[in-house]
């Protein structure tokens, strides 16, 4: 894992990076030329990216309604969110790094290592768990009207919350229960 020292170093790195092509592309267009091409590379980026991002959601969707974790499609989303600071962030090193993450033949590999490396995990009743390279955290997911998984520890399912008159059974405080509300005016 990067420290602070590390992102510390890349940080300024790139800084400097930044600051010695503006200089070089400047003396080379023009400084309003520069400035120009900073903000339109940075609007092109922007609708670019969210273009992909509504794409990655209907990816994400989908496979929800087919019971599987969308794993690689959250990196994706992850990396279209760093791509989107990075392209409105003034700089031309930025902005290719942002373009980069635009690419799904580019973005797509760097999520399935990432997955594949278990560097993300997602918390689940408490507990951490890892995806695999098949995209499956250590435990069943399934979409709402498809089955359900066992309650968490300490709540109870929706059946179990209904008193024979429909109404919520009586709880201690403290335990979340689902339902619906009825309020009942004298």
């Amino acid at each position: 894992m990067i420290g602070f020292k590390g992102f510390f170093l890349a940080f300024t790195a790139i800084s400097l990076a930044e600051v010695m092509l503006f200089v070089a592309i400047g003396e080379r267009i023009g400084p309003l030329w520069t400035v120009i091409s900073v903000l339109v590379t940075a609007t092109t980026g922007v609708s670019i990216m969210r273009y992909q991002g509504f794409l990655t959601l209907g990816r994400i969707q989908q496979q929800m309604n087919q019971g599987q974790m969308p794993g690689k499609e959250l990196v994706e989303g992850a990396f279209l969110m760093v791509s989107g600071a990075l392209l409105l962030t003034p700089g031309f090193l930025t902005d290719a790094i942002g373009f980069a993450f635009l690419v799904p033949s580019i973005r797509s590999p760097l999520a399935a290592g990432l997955l594949k490396q278990g560097m993300f995990q997602v918390l689940k009743g408490g507990q951490a768990a890892y995806y695999s390279s098949a995209n499956q955290p250590a435990g069943a997911y399934s979409p709402p009207g498809q089955g359900h998984a066992p309650p968490e520890p300490g709540r109870t399912s929706p059946e179990q919350n209904h008193t024979s008159h429909g109404s919520s059974a009586q709880k201690p405080p403290g335990e979340i229960i689902e339902g619906e509300y009825e309020s009942k005016d004298d």
